[in-house]
């Protein structure tokens, strides 16, 4: 990726201050962090989790090469998207039976100024955020 300077930049260094940021979440005896360099560090076998994996895929502002689709508005922040995390985790509808190792919530939020219905994939087991989309409008 060619950054401001019209430099060649590896995609993690876009990423910025949010690199050292660690954002917990707590509910219902659940918690799990959002951890950018440990994204970045997680095993090959697991690089489909994390917030690393929903800027890659679903939000081109920061990964224009790889992402499958605008699933946020253009110019949505790393922290409007670990926010609208939060406030899913925190207030939305359990849509898998709490016994699972994967939950899923969903929850009609605003992200960058718009509404939109989301869904959250948490695994309790491992404590990490597996992925977060937007579903439908």
């Amino acid at each position: 990726m060619v950054g401001n300077e019209g430099l060649l930049v590896h995609n993690y260094c876009l990423l910025g201050n949010a690199l050292s940021k660690v954002k917990s979440f707590k509910r219902d005896g659940m918690s799990f962090a959002i951890d950018l360099l440990e994204d970045i560090e997680r095993p090959l076998s697991d690089k489909g989790k994390g917030l690393i994996h929903i800027l890659e895929r679903h939000s081109s502002d920061f990964y224009p090469s790889h992402s499958k689709g605008d699933l946020f508005p253009s110019g949505t922040t790393i922290d409007q998207i670990v926010s609208g995390i939060g406030e899913v985790f925190a207030k939305g509808a359990r849509q898998t039976q709490p016994n699972k190792t994967m939950q899923q919530f969903t929850k009609r939020i605003r992200i960058n100024g718009e509404y939109a219905n989301c869904s959250l994939w948490v695994d309790v087991e491992n404590k990490i955020v597996v992925t977060f989309y937007k579903i439908g409008q």
